[in-house]
């Protein structure tokens, strides 16, 4: 008899099992190829697929290189597979992670050069946690058998926030399977307490009067710990506290450290501006 010619791999006929059977081809091509680091620039510009990729290179128990992303938080949309990335990793994946914040270039900094505004994320340098610390569910992990369901609980809690608004997240699922699950959007509002109050300023420059843009605004008192905002491009900050008196302090690199002791009333905005002189 002849020799029989060797049957060619079936093709799946679904188009997410073809994908799904690309993304591990690649990510065993990656680990054969003994690659040290994957960095993928632009990543809120990244397509579906790609996104599918990344994820399922963090998902895997092990991973063999350093992945480092960059992405611009602010053109993230709602329901971007990025908030998987970013949000949590995997229960039971020993894999580190470093979140990093670029600062805005600086009058006179050649941007071709590079800027020293880069700096690391203070509680962000490791990410055994999740982002989104006001949404939690009961259950991280499951094994469902097909055709069944579980139900998963999700609360959310407005307690740990410094200040009103709306604050919006997404709870997604990773899954072993060359299928898609849109995030579910979750949308919280937190009102403000009967016993707080608002308390808003800015900080200048005391011999130019120039707003003093990043400069720490720390709010203590006796028996409580310390609250911290930075302040804004034209040097303004704004918080909210529960009515009591208050020592504020002021401080900015190069300048001398100023502290004011005020009493905030409950429902009342109090003012307090800071100008800062030069060591």
């Amino acid at each position: 008899m002849g020799r029989q010619p060797a049957t060619r791999p079936r093709t799946p006929t679904d188009a997410g099992a073809a994908r799904h059977r690309l993304i591990r081809a690649l990510a065993e091509l990656l680990h054969c190829l003994a690659v040290d680091a994957l960095v993928v620039e632009d990543v809120h510009w990244a397509d579906e697929t790609t996104l599918e990729f990344l994820l399922f290179l963090v998902s895997r128990q092990t991973l063999s290189f350093n992945l480092v992303l960059t992405y611009r938080p602010e053109d993230v949309a709602a329901d971007s597979l990025i908030l998987r990335l970013s949000s949590r990793m995997p229960a039971g994946v020993g894999i580190g992670c470093v979140r990093v914040r670029l600062g805005c270039l600086s009058q006179g900094v050649d941007s071709e050069r590079g800027t020293t505004g880069a700096s690391r994320l203070s509680g962000f340098d490791q990410c055994s946690g999740d982002d989104v610390s006001w949404l939690s569910v009961n259950r991280t992990t499951l094994t469902l058998a097909p055709g069944r369901s579980a139900r998963l609980h999700v609360a959310a809690d407005a307690r740990g926030f410094a200040a009103p608004g709306t604050h919006a997240a997404a709870l997604a699922l990773l899954v072993d399977a060359p299928y898609h699950y849109a995030p579910l959007p979750v949308t919280l509002k937190a009102t403000v307490p009967a016993s707080w109050a608002e308390m808003a300023g800015t900080v200048n420059d005391a011999a130019t009067g120039k707003p003093l843009v990043g400069a720490t605004v720390t709010v203590s008192r006796a028996g409580t710990s310390p609250y911290t905002v930075t302040t804004d491009g034209q040097g303004r900050y704004h918080v909210w506290r529960n009515a009591s008196t208050v020592t504020v302090t002021a401080a900015h690199p190069g300048h001398a450290a100023q502290s004011q002791k005020v009493t905030l009333k409950r429902g009342t905005l109090t003012t307090v501006p800071f100008a800062l002189s030069r060591r």
